[in-house]
């Protein structure tokens, strides 16, 4: 990753502001996540006066900068397995990664997702049973 990525701006932008420890994990998770999901397409741009200072291709933050949606369908992302941070994104109401070339199983930690509204995990080479607990999300 180089120096001046967009992911490390947008860290360093956020450690040098004055927002809240949670929020803060939530950023470096979402940034965190981005990395691992390797979308080279992904563009961040941080304006501290916008309604929403940070946002990316594919990703919509609150007002309060908590990533509320992740939609990166048709995206070539080859992954072996859906990463369990995203779990962390306790915001997130969104998850759509249909057609991404993921294969494993769907982490049991997605359970925890309680504002999720929407999950597209569709064709995909995923594998396994569907945890329990998503059944058990009231927004799903």
């Amino acid at each position: 990753m180089l120096p001046g990525s967009p992911v490390k701006r947008l860290l360093r932008r956020a450690a040098k502001g004055r927002r809240e420890k949670a929020e803060m994990a939530e950023l470096a998770a979402a940034a965190a996540t981005l990395l691992l999901l390797r979308a080279a397409s992904l563009r961040c741009s941080a304006d501290p006066r916008a309604a929403t200072p940070f946002s990316w291709q594919g990703v919509t933050c609150s007002p309060q900068s908590r990533v509320v949606s992740l939609s990166l369908p048709d995206t070539f992302l080859n992954l072996s397995s859906l990463s369990p941070s995203l779990a962390t994104l306790s915001s997130l109401q969104l998850l759509n990664l249909s057609a991404c070339n993921v294969s494993g199983a769907i982490p049991p930690s997605y359970a925890s997702l309680s504002a999720l509204r929407v999950l597209d995990l569709s064709s995909n080479a995923l594998t396994g049973d569907i945890p329990d607990g998503l059944g058990a999300l009231s927004g799903l």
